[in-house]
């Protein structure tokens, strides 16, 4: 089976981004292509969560066009200082991997463009493909995630997921917590969530990481990203778990960071009569 998709990278650098939100979904898209839609999740306490779902537009139409085209009007000019789309969205899929040279050297993988590697590419169906969708809109807060999947031979593809908060242009860390002792407070919170999904049989932590985990120290990577009702990190395959576990998302809902955030960053958790 050979991929023949739209190589949409090229057509949405330097354009203008928005975002449409109603009480289901936000939809990402800027003057000439939709790019994705994406389902509102709401969680209630904390606990394991799946990721959102997301659908990507591979192909444009002139459905695609005359929708934003209604929804522009209605929708949020992202700022200048959002810089997600030029970084991590494009797609690598036609059958002579056009397009697809940013790609390839941005994970190193120059050998491809060889003769003979190019070649195989086309046998086997190598692809790269980067796609990005808006989880969270609140004022001038907003968190994206990012989804990459490869396959560049071997057993299965490769899947990594992320996600990021940024506030006014600045990607938000471990500094939305009021002081050390904060964060690793709701360091804590997550590494219980993982040993009792591990306990109960639902996860797999490697042993050597279920050790770290266990001592609260050296497991957590990932940035926390706000969301509707407290915040979310994640895991991805590899990462603390094997393969067969996929994405491994925790969710701290906010009644249990109370105390832990800043004051200027608990307000943009959204109330319930929004």
């Amino acid at each position: 089976m050979r991929f023949i998709f739209l190589v949409v990278f090229s057509l949405i650098l330097n354009a203008a981004s928005y975002v449409y939100e109603d009480n289901e979904k936000y939809i990402l898209f800027n003057d000439d292509v939709m790019l994705s839609n994406t389902e509102k999740q709401n969680f209630h306490k904390t606990g394991l969560v799946d990721r959102a779902f997301s659908s990507v537009y591979k192909e444009q139409t002139q459905e695609h066009l005359d929708l934003i085209k209604e929804l522009k009007p209605h929708a949020k000019k992202l700022k200048n200082e959002f810089k997600v789309l030029n970084k991590y969205y494009y797609y690598c899929f036609d059958t002579d991997f056009k397009g697809c040279e940013e790609s390839y050297k941005y994970y190193d993988e120059k050998a491809y463009f060889d003769e003979e590697g190019l070649k195989e590419a086309k046998e086997r169906d190598y692809y790269i493909e980067n796609v990005v969708y808006i989880n969270y809109l609140k004022d001038d807060l907003i968190t994206y995630c990012y989804e990459h999947s490869d396959y560049l031979g071997g057993a299965h593809a490769q899947f990594g997921y992320g996600c990021e908060s940024e506030f006014d242009g600045k990607v938000l860390g471990t500094d939305v917590f009021k002081d050390t002792n904060s964060v690793n407070k709701f360091t804590r919170l997550v590494a219980n969530e993982l040993l009792k999904a591990h306990n109960d049989g639902k996860i797999s932590i490697f042993k050597d990481t279920l050790e770290d985990v266990k001592a609260n120290k050296s497991f957590l990577h990932s940035l926390p990203v706000f969301y509707q009702d407290g915040i979310m990190i994640s895991f991805s395959p590899y990462e603390i778990t094997p393969w067969s576990d996929g994405m491994i998302i925790v969710f701290i809902h906010k009644d249990d960071l109370k105390g832990l955030l800043k004051d200027e960053y608990f307000k943009y958790f959204k109330k319930e009569q929004e």
